[in-house]
């Protein structure tokens, strides 16, 4: 018999528990201020912007995994 496939909101819950994202995002959040220093036209309020999502995604990984593991005492 074939396994069921993962619901969508399942692999977004994975992914966001990902080291891989979580690097990449990481990446990119070097990445894009340097870039835009870089260029010296780029639009500060478009490189706010990106940071600012790049923000967000993190912290909300931050927090599902942060809810979703045990968590042990000292």
């Amino acid at each position: 018999m074939s396994e069921a496939r993962p619901s969508p909101l399942g692999r977004a819950t994975a992914a966001l528990g990902s080291p891989a994202l979580g690097a990449a995002l990481a990446i990119a959040g070097l990445v894009v201020p340097v870039v835009g220093w870089a260029a010296d036209r780029g639009n500060l309020k478009m490189l706010l912007g990106i940071q600012a999502v790049l923000i967000l995604i993190l912290a909300a990984g931050h927090y599902w995994t942060r809810k979703n593991c045990i968590q042990l005492r000292r």
